[in-house]
């Protein structure tokens, strides 16, 4: 079975190839952490630069991303688009029995 072309999706990438072939933001939802748009075309967001910053001299010092997101929450930091606090997800390591709890 073939499947059919969907005509919306070829309008809308027709559009974002149009946008980026002009040297606009033809981004795919909402631009990275520390940028937006401004009339269509991508501009860095100082404000969030700055918090880049503040992760990376944190993580830089030793702390664990995830330490970087407690230090931001008690902080008072939030995302931005739910006011939730931050969380860094990280691939689960692989258990391993010799390792000892800190509870011991």
């Amino acid at each position: 079975m073939s499947a059919q072309p969907n005509p919306t999706w070829q309008r809308l990438e027709a559009g974002r190839q149009a946008k980026a072939a002009q040297g606009g933001y033809a981004g795919y939802g909402s631009p990275a952490f520390g940028e937006r748009t401004v009339n269509g075309e991508l501009v860095k967001d100082e404000k969030e630069q700055q918090i880049i910053e503040l992760i990376r001299r944190h993580h830089k010092s030793g702390k664990s991303l995830q330490q970087v997101a407690n230090w931001l929450n008690s902080n008072g930091y939030t995302t931005a688009s739910t006011a939730k606090t931050l969380r860094f997800l990280t691939v689960p390591q692989p258990k391993t029995s010799h390792l000892k709890s800190k509870q011991t």
